[in-house]
């Protein structure tokens, strides 16, 4: 288990800066818990529109689930005790079908799902993450929350939210680089980032054309 924790942890902080944020780490753990599905939501801050969705299922798996966190949204998440606006940062909640409000047990039951489990993290600016993972368990089989599963969610916490603290740093650097191009683009000037080392790093678009029709000037 402490090579499986180890390699989760470097997932999280590589998931950062993954092109689809997180997804290695939802293969991963969804390969750990012997879950259906691992669900990843990135919610963004207010300032921000939109939020991210990462999902890893099992390869069989031919459920719509972008359709199916529409239907929750829309139908049954205003009465779900544990919808992610009333959870708190470093929260972890575990859930039988069986013992779910009676409006929703057949939506779950149609899907497959008998248990499911939602952590959720957060960092200083107002962005929030939830990881959901669903399990389709024959009453036989016992219970997927065993004390490793459980005591290895509970150390991971900490770790998705110093991840999600770099993610928020990146993307608000993102739209800091952005809003300074459109100025720059505006105003048709051509510019270099450079790093350090005097290297550049990214060259916009009017100071590319300039290159190319005197290539000399640099």
């Amino acid at each position: 288990m402490i090579e499986i924790f180890s390699e989760l942890v470097e997932l999280i902080y590589r998931g950062a800066s993954e092109e689809t944020p997180w997804l290695s780490f939802a293969d991963k753990l969804r390969l750990t818990l012997e879950a259906q599905v691992v669900a990843i939501t990135l919610h963004h801050s207010r300032e921000e529109m939109g939020d991210v969705y990462v999902m890893s299922h099992i390869p069989s798996d031919r459920t719509d689930w972008t359709t199916v966190e529409r239907i929750y949204r829309d139908e049954f998440m205003r009465n779900d005790p544990h919808r992610p606006s009333v959870m708190m940062p470093g929260e972890l909640v575990v859930s039988e079908t069986a013992s779910q409000v009676s409006t929703i047990r057949p939506f779950l039951r149609s899907l497959g799902i008998t248990h499911s489990l939602r952590a959720c993290c957060a960092e200083p600016d107002g962005m929030r993450c939830w990881i959901d993972a669903t399990w389709d368990v024959d009453a036989k089989a016992g219970t997927p929350f065993t004390p490793p599963n459980l005591n290895l969610m509970h150390k991971l916490l900490p770790h998705l939210d110093g991840a999600l603290k770099l993610y928020a740093m990146m993307k608000q650097r993102e739209a800091e680089k952005a809003i300074y191009a459109s100025v720059v683009d505006h105003f048709a000037l051509g510019f270099v980032l450079i790093n350090e080392r005097v290297q550049p790093i990214h060259i916009n678009h009017i100071h590319a054309s300039i290159l190319e029709e005197w290539p000399n000037i640099a």
